[in-house]
């Protein structure tokens, strides 16, 4: 993998960017990103695109480890120019001419690089045009005389109480003939977009890839960057940990499903159903572990193997009394920090489940419960809605997935649910397992894409 990360959208396309810099390009940065990034230890950041309305943007917080942790980190063009504006204080480094009029009070607003785009699969094109190409644009017909002061002014006004997603030049030509230019004045203003279109976040992200590249040949990146700050490990880090442990889509439902579940909701249905919980909650309590002290030791990858590692110090001791007295303390400060974590280890549940592998109940068949008690309409299946008694489902749920208790609230408690809860994720098993069968697929049924 490449030592430096790019996170690049709509400014530039992407073979473009890559005929400058050499790097792991990534989509365009949001929350956690940056932190996600620093488990493949990169010598350099780059941040040119970001997002920022459909989910939280990236976090000054998150930058600010990186460059504590020696990371170079550059930014231009878009996110990137507004970040570094507001960290180069701290080392980040800004480059590009949108950078500059930020840090210079010239340009104030985000929407000034904000743009509407395609997704991934369209390689981001942008759909709309950025506030601070309009501005380059139209400054350049004033200085070409296609404008006058007066003309120039409430164009740029106009462009600007307009939301982001609608600016473009065809808007801003009709807004030139609203305001009274002639159609062959019109006409000049659309030859000269035509021929010279105006590129200010493009050139800025080719500026920003370009740097990086001369900063590489010259050696730069080859040592780390030297942070000037300390940077504190506030509750806000935890939050963002919890934020950033799992890909973004790794609780997500399938496209068919409108359920979507939740960390909680997830650790729910392994404590009610899934007879190796203490196991899968062990290996969510190490990962907790590894991310959290790995954050604040600045070494980041997988040290699952050396926690297993400690583990098994009863074994290399050779004495049998001694093996039991290590597992049995073990054990007992497993079950203080898995208390003392709750539920912020349920975000660890589906890595965890993936690294099982086929054995037990799966992340699928978990899903599925709650899908098929979407798909009758219900949200909380209680008993009454199943035509059962609470006595009658738990008698069930015990033959079905065993029980550490007869007693129902005594078996909750244990499994760290409560009595609610537990009958809550039976009915749901219960109507998973007596859900009708699909109908077969007909002869001449076309298969799916």
């Amino acid at each position: 993998m490449s030592e430096i990360v790019v996170f690049l959208g709509p400014s530039l396309a992407l073979a473009d960017a890559r005929a400058l810099l050499d790097a792991d390009y990534r989509p365009p940065v949001a929350m956690g990103d940056v932190y996600r990034a620093l488990r493949s230890n990169p010598r350099a950041i780059v941040i040119v695109d970001g997002l920022f309305e459909q989910t939280p943007s990236v976090w000054h917080k998150e930058i600010l480890l990186a460059l504590s942790r020696g990371v170079w980190v550059y930014g231009g063009a878009s996110m990137g120019a507004l970040r570094a504006c507001e960290l180069d204080p701290f080392g980040m480094i800004g480059v590009g001419s949108i950078y500059a009029r930020f840090c210079e009070g010239l340009l104030e607003d985000d929407d000034e690089v904000a743009v509407s785009h395609a997704d991934a699969d369209s390689g981001w094109r942008p759909l709309s045009e950025a506030m601070v190409n309009l501005r380059d644009g139209l400054a350049r017909a004033r200085e070409r005389g296609l404008l006058d002061a007066r003309e120039h002014d409430a164009l740029v006004a106009r462009a600007k109480a307009r939301f982001y997603p609608e600016r473009s030049w065809p808007q801003t030509l009709d807004d030139a003939r609203a305001l009274g230019l002639t159609d062959e004045r019109v006409a000049g203003l659309r030859e000269l977009v035509r021929a010279e279109p105006p590129q200010t976040k493009a050139a800025d992200a080719r500026a920003v890839l370009a740097r990086v590249a001369e900063d590489q040949r010259a050696g730069q990146l080859d040592r780390p960057h030297a942070p000037t700050f300390r940077l504190e490990h506030a509750a806000v880090m935890g939050t963002l940990l919890d934020e950033t442990a799992l890909p973004p889509d790794a609780l997500a439902a399938t496209p068919a499903t409108r359920h979507r579940s939740s960390a909680r909701s997830l650790g729910r249905m392994v404590r009610a159903v899934d007879p190796a919980r203490d196991e899968l909650y062990a290996d969510c309590l190490y990962r907790m572990l590894l991310s959290v002290e790995g954050v604040r030791a600045g070494i980041y990858g997988d040290w699952i193997e050396g926690f297993e590692a400690l583990t098994s110090l009863g074994e290399q001791l050779g004495d049998p009394e001694a093996e039991a007295r290590v597992e049995a303390e073990v054990r007992r400060l497993e079950r203080h920090l898995r208390a003392v974590f709750g539920a912020r280890l349920d975000l660890f549940l589906p890595a965890a489940l993936d690294r099982r592998g086929p054995r037990g109940p799966t992340l699928e068949r978990l899903r599925g419960a709650w899908t098929e008690v979407h798909e009758r309409g219900l949200f909380a299946p209680s008993p009454a809605e199943l035509d059962l008694d609470p006595v009658a489902l738990f008698e069930w749920y015990a033959a079905r997935f065993g029980v550490l208790d007869p007693n129902p609230e005594a078996h909750a408690r244990a499994i760290g649910l409560s009595l609610s809860e537990l009958l809550l994720e039976a009915g749901a098993q219960y109507l998973l397992e007596h859900a009708p069968a699909a109908a077969p697929h007909q002869e001449d049924e076309e298969p799916p894409c």
